[in-house]
């Protein structure tokens, strides 16, 4: 088998060529114009002499957007996220600034920050997922087992949680695989200047929707349960950061302007839970914090991947490092936390992340190609072909759509639960792990390993079906 994983030890923190700010609510003197400041003067000498790539609203709908007449694509920017601010709402009226050559970041970046009309500009940190090729024996359904998923689907009152609203932000999905067919909802490879197309080259995606909804079949990759899912893609095909033609490992670029897309996207679309296995070491900017704490706040449960790091394990990852999100570690099949989970106070429980078969697009692959420092696609030998249709892979980006699962399954038999109670009962129902020495809480295992089968009275509802009409 070939698995992905992605790695914190590989990949810097965040973009070089990306700079992403929040436009004051006194940015435009008038109808024509942003203020005449040395930053926004700055941007725009950098737009006349072509060192953009673009500079694009960040406020959830068509990225960019044309406003007419003979204005500069950054003055329809500024005047488009001047127009979407709102105050108390940290993640409208943003601006992504895509720069041709890294070497003007650093003087873009202090002329802004010193702009009285600009709230903020930082950095964009990346978010990614990795190849690695390993070759293992993949036993099929082994963690159904592990989680006890047929004794949960035995409980008294067990519904088929056909309604609930589940997304998934990822390499994409191959929509018309057989056992994928009829489970996907939605699909958005295409969202404003970001033109994928369809195809999960990759893989991830597929073979995580594949472990929360995959229809039973002879292969023996099963979804653990069947709600209506939402995916984005959100990595392009051609930009890819590795270690090189000839590293083992190949990284996965995330698009950053198609993540923050998405993150609006899930907003409008009323998720019940999101999954992001995904992640990078860098802190996220106010905007990406905004998006999350936004979700949350309107009750979607967010479940993220704690990461897979030999060397630094304790180095946090983000999003799963947020406040709020379920953060979910790997452990393999005898029970003990694998060896490249990353670890840390903000994990709440671990699901089986070892030799996970599920389903992959029928499309050839590949695991990526070498790159440049700016993370562009350089000229060399192809990537590592991937197989097709399924396959078992390992990471935390596997253990994370099982309690994905888990809580689509929760809602669909308890109702609507606010994230936190979502939370709490998870790591409440986990089993304790060996590992754990009679603790009930450790940095490796979280709060132990999923079990959907464990029932507590303090299942409760909570109050996401008064906040759902709100704020999106």
């Amino acid at each position: 088998m070939r698995a992905i994983t992605w790695d914190a030890d590989a990949a810097p923190e965040h973009h070089d060529d990306l700079l992403i700010l929040r436009v004051g609510p006194h940015l435009m003197r008038d109808a024509r114009r942003p203020h005449d400041t040395p930053a926004l003067r700055h941007l725009a000498r950098l737009e006349a002499r072509g060192h953009l790539h673009g500079v694009h609203a960040m406020d959830g709908g068509p990225i960019g957007g044309s406003l007419g007449g003979s204005h500069t694509q950054v003055v329809r920017a500024l005047r488009r996220a001047h127009r979407h601010h709102r105050t108390g709402e940290a993640h409208r009226g943003t601006v992504m600034v895509h720069l041709k050559h890294a070497r003007y970041r650093a003087a873009l970046h202090d002329l802004l920050r010193d702009d009285p009309h600009v709230e903020w500009a930082e950095r964009v940190p990346m978010r990614f997922i990795a190849g690695a090729e390993i070759r293992l024996p993949a036993p099929r359904g082994w963690h159904h087992a592990a989680v006890r998923l047929e004794e949960a689907r035995a409980l008294p009152g067990f519904r088929e949680p056909r309604r609930i609203r589940v997304g998934v932000i990822d390499t994409g999905v191959d929509a018309g695989h057989p056992a994928l067919r009829g489970r996907i909802a939605r699909y958005v490879h295409r969202i404003g200047p970001y033109q994928a197309g369809p195809d999960d080259v990759v893989g991830h995606g597929t073979h995580v929707c594949g472990i929360i909804a995959a229809a039973a079949n002879d292969m023996g990759a099963a979804g653990m349960c069947r709600p209506r899912l939402f995916a984005w893609k959100v990595f392009s095909t051609d930009t890819y950061l590795a270690g090189g033609p000839d590293a083992a490992r190949r990284l996965y670029l995330v698009d950053a302007i198609a993540y923050r897309a998405a993150l609006h996207d899930a907003l409008a679309a009323r998720l019940d839970v999101l999954n992001l296995s995904l992640g990078g070491t860098g802190r996220p900017d106010p905007h990406e914090a905004a998006l999350l704490a936004r979700l949350q706040a309107s009750g979607t449960t967010i479940v993220a991947a704690m990461g897979n790091s030999i060397a630094q394990r304790r180095r946090p990852s983000y999003p799963a490092a947020s406040p709020g999100v379920v953060a979910v570690g790997a452990v393999d099949r005898s029970g003990e936390v694998a060896g490249f989970s990353c670890i840390g106070r903000h994990i709440a429980l671990c699901a089986p992340g070892v030799e996970i078969w599920s389903t992959l697009p029928r499309q050839p692959g590949t695991f990526g190609y070498g790159v440049t420092p700016s993370g562009r696609r350089a000229a060399g030998p192809s990537g590592l072909e991937r197989n097709v249709r399924y396959d078992g892979w390992l990471g935390t980006s596997m253990a994370c759509p099982q309690v994905t699962a888990a809580v689509a399954m929760l809602v669909g038999m308890h109702g609507p639960m606010a994230p936190d109670d979502v939370r709490r009962h998870l790591m409440r129902t986990a089993t304790p792990l060996p590992a754990m020495r009679g603790r009930s809480f450790t940095m490796s295992c979280g709060a132990g390993r999923l079990d959907v089968a464990r029932r507590r009275a303090d299942a409760t509802r909570g109050p996401r079906a008064r906040t759902r009409r709100t704020g999106r």
